[in-house]
């Protein structure tokens, strides 16, 4: 029993343990790695490196401790069990920095990776520790990257894209043709080249966006010169609206260029890059996205409705749900205060159907932008954002009552008793005196029978 409850402990250290241990004796301590960035300084998209490419990564840490302290933050690689070395310079894996008593820090890292890598995936396991305190305060984290798994271009200087522009300072709605222009510079000779735009969403994953894809690809002949080449396309209806970002590639038989767009931010003393500034949205107002409810009711009986808003766009100091029927006078509504722009909300609306059993059809859709002077609402959802949701009226089931009738009880009429016939004991008499009588003779004729005998033994006597 004894044995059995130690392989189990052991095995449950075993599960609870990261898989690789970069702090010498395990997390310890009240520190921790709160985030690592991937600052797609060179690189296209976060985790993806490419030889030669120079990454850059903040890692922000957090001092639990009501004291200041030396936080030494290192980086390695791992394929599998091995360490491996991916840049050209470790020294550039490791940082110390000073981070006060209950407070967090960023800490920049700067490397570039080594030329004639694989394609594969590594462990890149991060630890932060209390400098020369380790056993005691450590904290680490480990990423997933991979390598050489994007096309990247390497720049050579003859070719390059000198900007990328559009006419709407990307902010873009569904369903409203866009135009991009990408401006090329080659100082080559005569070649074909493939312009392409790429869009990817915030976890730079690529992200279609086009309701044609063709319409992100142009082929152009130059030469020795720069060319403006002109994009047009149409976002889907069908994507999430948000925030995107967007890549451009040229390529050509003997060179290739690559640029995205991006915008610089301040964060703390910080400037840093924000490569997701394409706004997508739906046309500006709320816009229903879904009602969640039954398909089926019954009249008599209140249901209701769960429904999804999504106010696209400026901040409503109140709007008002509706649910509308007018052929079955349903006209219910509820109330959101407050609903700020680019977010979603929730509001419950209830009613109690009537009328001819049947289908019909429920219509949802908002009031919006609230006047206080008149005290009315001017806007109200477009028709191509309201939700009609097809259901069933069903016929109120009847209950069948069942009369109960009154029954009159009978008179009792008083029963004389029934005089029981008396046992008579004459024939119990009989039957002992017949026993009594067939014992005597028995013994009678049992006492001459050996008599006889007797008589027979001893004929002399």
């Amino acid at each position: 029993m004894k044995t059995k409850t130690i392989i189990l402990f052991l095995l449950g250290l075993f599960l609870l343990s990261p898989v690789y241990a970069f702090c010498e004796d395990g997390e310890q301590g009240s520190i921790e790695i709160v985030s690592i960035t991937d600052n797609l300084e060179d690189n296209f998209k976060k985790w993806e490196w490419g030889e030669g490419q120079e990454i850059e990564l903040t890692v922000k840490v957090e001092n639990n401790l009501n004291t200041s302290q030396d936080f030494t933050t290192e980086i390695m690689f791992l394929d599998g069990d091995d360490t491996i070395y991916l840049v050209v310079d470790n020294t550039d894996l490791i940082e110390t920095v000073r981070v006060s008593g209950e407070n967090d820090k960023e800490i920049k890292f700067s490397f570039e990776i080594e030329d004639d890598i694989r394609l594969s995936n590594y462990d890149m396991v991060v630890k932060t520790y209390v400098t020369q305190n380790e056993s005691n305060y450590c904290s680490q984290e480990e990423v997933v990257i991979k390598t050489n798994g994007f096309d990247y271009c390497e720049d050579d200087g003859n070719l390059t894209i000198q900007s990328i522009t559009d006419s709407e300072n990307w902010s873009w709605m569904f369903d409203e043709e866009q135009s991009i222009d990408v401006e090329i510079k080659s100082e080559l000779s005569s070649d074909d080249y493939d312009i392409e735009l790429i869009f990817y969403d915030s976890d730079s994953k690529e992200y279609n966006v086009a309701e044609d894809s063709d319409n992100l690809i142009e082929t152009v002949t130059f030469a020795n010169k720069t060319v403006v080449v002109n994009f047009e396309f149409t976002p889907r209806l069908e994507m999430e609206d948000g925030n995107y970002g967007l890549y451009v590639k040229v390529t050509s038989n003997r060179a290739c260029a690559e640029k995205r767009i991006y915008e610089n931010y301040k964060k703390g003393t910080s400037t840093l890059k924000d490569y997701d500034i394409i706004s997508i949205k739906d046309e500006p107002g709320i816009i229903i996205k879904d009602a969640i409810g039954p398909n089926s009711f019954v009249a008599g009986k209140e249901i209701t409705y769960r429904i999804e808003l999504r106010n696209t766009g400026e901040n409503e100091p109140q709007v008002e749900v509706w649910i509308y029927n007018l052929q079955y006078n349903i006209k219910a509504q509820n109330v959101i205060y407050n609903f700020k722009k680019d977010t979603t909300r929730f509001a419950e609306v209830s009613f109690v159907p009537s009328g001819t059993p049947g289908l019909l059809s429920l219509y949802f859709y908002a009031q919006y932008g609230y006047n206080n002077d008149s005290g009315h609402f001017t806007e109200e959802t477009t028709d191509n954002h309201k939700i009609r949701k097809r259901v069933t009226l069903l016929t109120p089931e009847v209950k069948v009552v069942t009369p109960i009738t009154e029954v009159t009880p009978a008179p009792v009429t008083k029963q004389q008793p029934i005089p029981q016939e008396s046992k008579s004991i004459i024939p119990t008499a009989i039957a002992i005196v017949i026993i009594l009588m067939s014992i005597i003779i028995g013994l009678v004729i049992y006492k001459k029978l050996r008599k006889d005998k007797v008589v027979q033994q001893n004929p002399y006597s």
